[in-house]
This record gives C-alpha cells, sequence and structure tokens, in this order.
C-alpha cells in the first residue's frame, strides 16, 4: 500500500508543479481512507479484505504522517524495499494482551516471551527470523514460538510500512 499511494501522489504532485490547475494531492489521512475503501472494495486486490481493516489501513496513517511531514520541508517520503527496510506492521487498536499471548486480528494468539500490561497500540517488526513486537511506550518484547510469522500469507507490500518521517 505504501509504495502504490506514495508513486500516486508523487505523480499528482509533479503535474501539480507542471500546471497549478491540476489539483495539489490530498494526503490528509481522511483523504488516503476514502481511496484505500474504494480500493479495498472495488474488489482489484482481494487479499485486502482478508484482514483486519484498520491493520490494512494503518501505512496509510504513516503516509499522511510522511507527507506532512515533506510539505514542512522535512524530506521526501522514500519508496519501500526488501532490502531496506523490515517487515512490519502495527495494530492500531483493540489490543490484547493476555497470559503470555498477544491477539492479532483475523490471526489469532501468537504467545509472547515476556507480558505486562496492554497499551493502545502494538507494531510486530521482522528482523532476520525473529518477530518482535513493540509497544507505544517503547518497551521491547519478543514473539515467540512462531511457527511461521504472524501474518504468514500477508503481501510484501502491507509489511513494509515505513515510520513516518526519518
Amino acid at each position: 500500500m505504501w509504495n502504490r499511494f506514495l508513486a500516486r501522489n508523487q505523480e499528482a504532485y509533479k503535474l501539480h508543479q507542471e500546471d497549478p490547475a491540476n489539483p495539489k494531492p490530498s494526503v490528509s489521512f481522511f483523504s488516503l481512507g476514502k481511496e484505500f475503501t474504494k480500493l479495498r472494495n472495488r474488489g482489484a486486490f482481494p487479499w485486502l479484505k482478508e484482514y483486519s481493516f484498520a491493520v490494512a489501513r494503518e501505512p496509510l496513517r504513516r503516509m499522511a504522517l510522511a507527507c506532512k511531514a515533506f510539505f514542512q520541508g522535512k524530506g521526501h517520503p522514500r519508496f519501500k524495499a526488501r532490502g531496506r527496510d523490515h517487515p512490519r506492521f502495527t495494530i492500531p487498536d483493540g489490543v490484547r494482551i493476555k497470559n503470555n499471548h498477544l491477539r492479532v486480528p483475523n490471526v489469532g494468539w501468537v504467545e509472547l516471551r515476556r507480558h505486562g500490561g496492554g497499551i493502545p497500540m502494538q507494531q510486530i517488526n521482522q528482523s532476520r527470523s525473529l518477530w518482535s513486537l513493540r509497544q507505544a511506550s517503547g518497551m521491547l518484547r519478543f514473539v515467540t514460538r512462531l511457527r511461521h510469522p504472524p501474518v504468514p500469507s500477508l503481501p510484501w507490500s502491507l509489511l513494509w510500512t515505513a515510520t513516518a518521517a526519518r
């Protein structure tokens, strides 16, 4: 999703720079979310309906933040590539941690090595063969005993979300 929407926004911005009569791309989370909903409902990417709407849409929240930073002069959002970033996804809401297990929407419970209280947002990252869980508080917890990644068939383009602005 990140690369697709970034390419669309860059093309629209380039057209706007060449001819100011062309509309400037709308990069708010609301407008990106509306486009995502249309894309999801159109059926061009059937895998989008297999996953939690909030998790699949999270890269667009990061895109909106990155574009906002760009327009404030803080650098361009970059395309994501396999060699540059680690796969990750964010669970923006509905996080549940219970008895050393984390509930991943539409996947189920995965076991954690360490356990503590729940908080509003979790990000799951991959580094080599280890999947880790980072909480919004910055504390790191490791996901263990996984025979496969938390979302094994999640398309690569969705897993590669980006940090908002580096």
